[in-house]
């Protein structure tokens, strides 16, 4: 069996909350160390989620840093219009940083697939980010093109290497959605009953939420616990209702 790619890098490992492995020998301060299996390449569901998020939502941050924070419906729309260069402060460092960590998945996994790296367009810089010669719809575009190379192959974290990068991308982008935030609404998870209150409240936070570990919360009791634990509830859940069936049906 493989281990989440976290359990070996840097920051807290991907584990299931409340559970422990046999060798934890501080469980009433331990949140967590029995570590998530990899199921997705060499990451666990969750990091899967939390990439795939990552890339879905890196484009469109990417203009929001770069415009000032105006937010377009349709990123899409600003493809070929020419607008004003660069300017250089703390939100487009931020996006700097953005294509540089994506682009350290890109080149990962050419390395590990033994394949040509995605062409970089003038104006950008694997090391540096996005120059100042560039418009904003310009280092638009460039994201946009590298997400797409990136995505074509579902095999960039099936290496310990693409893996890792893939983690530390999505991590930077929370980190940066943290501080220039993107609306993200929580979702009321519907057949799910809190454990604690037995309320069906209970929300599951966006997959980059930025918190040490991704959650359910129940919005009545405020009761937290690991979402890998889904598919145990909804087989409770499915028991419930059938239960429920038989006994009409008997009556």
């Amino acid at each position: 069996m493989l281990i989440c790619a976290t359990y070996d890098m840097p920051g807290r490992p991907c584990t299931v909350r409340g559970e422990h492995l046999s060798t934890c020998d501080d469980t009433e301060n331990c949140s967590g160390c029995l570590p998530y299996r990899a199921e997705v390449g060499m990451l666990c569901r969750l990091c899967d989620d939390r990439w795939k998020a990552a890339l879905s939502t890196v484009t469109q941050l990417t203009h929001f840093l770069l415009s000032g924070g105006s937010r377009p419906a349709d990123v899409n729309k600003t493809r070929g219009r020419v607008g004003p260069r660069l300017p250089i402060n703390e939100a487009t460092l931020a996006a700097d940083s953005l294509w540089t960590t994506l682009a350290g998945v890109a080149i990962a996994h050419a390395s590990g697939a033994r394949t040509s790296e995605p062409w970089w367009p003038a104006g950008t810089s694997i090391l540096d980010g996005f120059l100042p010669s560039l418009t904003v719809e310009e280092a638009v575009e460039a994201m946009r093109d590298l997400v797409s190379w990136v995505e074509a192959d579902p095999s960039v974290t099936s290496r310990v290497g693409g893996a890792e990068e893939a983690i530390r991308f999505y991590r930077e982008t929370q980190r940066q959605l943290a501080r220039f935030p993107l609306e993200e609404k929580p979702k009321r998870v519907r057949y799910l009953r809190c454990r604690e209150c037995r309320a069906f409240a209970v929300v599951d936070h966006p997959p980059l939420h930025f918190l040490d570990v991704r959650v359910h919360e129940c919005g009545v009791c405020g009761a937290q616990y690991d979402p890998q634990m889904r598919e145990f509830d909804l087989r409770l859940y499915r028991l419930e209702i059938e239960a429920a069936i038989a006994e009409r049906e008997a009556a």
